[in-house]
């Protein structure tokens, strides 16, 4: 059974902290930071905000972006090292319920960076096989909860954010292959792009079409 991907989604907190910021803070230089890491700037979560809401914010995008209705989606995954606001709640639980997505089994991945390609990779086995109708995919991020702007091991690198995809076995505008989910290729970025334009012009669109990750580490140029 062929799988597809019908949506995507993205969230990034509105304070922004640039090269510039930190370079006066640490006494570097921005092309410096720049030329070491790849990373022009960094966004962080307000207070309070935590990973599992903004995985929400762009599960919700993804949603809208593919047309699926709530009750065809069986599965949530969620790929977040931190753990919800809410300690009886996991983060995927949490989207699951703030969603109503009711129908949804809900899982939960905590190994960094790596956990959305296991996540991706168990969400497009359970479609293919016809377990499920959709799957809802997140990687979701809240460094600045655990890190701080003054600590230069960490502050160039680790910033917050959180995308989405939607995988479904009825259509979509990219099909997807198992084991490596697809062979990316420049026409499946530009209809990334073209299906949400809200994120089109930064790097976490063009990372959705290898894993929706790069904006969770700060690599949003």
């Amino acid at each position: 059974m062929s799988v597809f991907l019908s949506g995507v989604g993205a969230y990034l907190p509105n304070r922004e902290v640039s090269n510039e910021t930190l370079a006066a803070l640490h006494g570097a230089e921005g092309t410096d930071i720049e030329a070491r890491t790849g990373i022009r700037r960094r966004f962080l979560a307000a207070s309070g905000v935590d990973a599992a809401q903004m995985g929400t914010a762009a599960a919700r995008e993804a949603l809208a972006s593919s047309g699926c209705e709530s009750t065809a989606v069986g599965l949530v995954i969620v790929a977040s090292t931190f753990r919800s606001a809410y300690p009886r709640l996991s983060p995927a639980e949490t989207v699951k319920r703030r969603l109503g997505l009711v129908r949804a089994r809900a899982i939960d991945l905590a190994t960094p960076e790596t956990g959305l390609l296991e996540g991706l990779r168990l969400a497009w086995y359970a479609v293919e096989r016809g377990e499920v109708e959709a799957a809802l995919v997140v990687g979701a991020e809240g460094f600045s909860a655990a890190t701080s702007l003054r600590d230069r091991r960490t502050c160039y690198l680790f910033s917050d954010g959180a995308g989405a995809m939607v995988l479904d076995r009825r259509g979509g505008f990219a099909q997807l292959e198992a084991p490596r989910c697809g062979a990316w290729t420049e026409e499946n970025a530009a209809a990334i792009e073209a299906s949400s334009p809200r994120v089109g012009s930064t790097r976490v669109a063009r990372c959705l079409a290898v894993v929706v990750w790069a904006s969770t580490i700060g690599t949003v140029v």
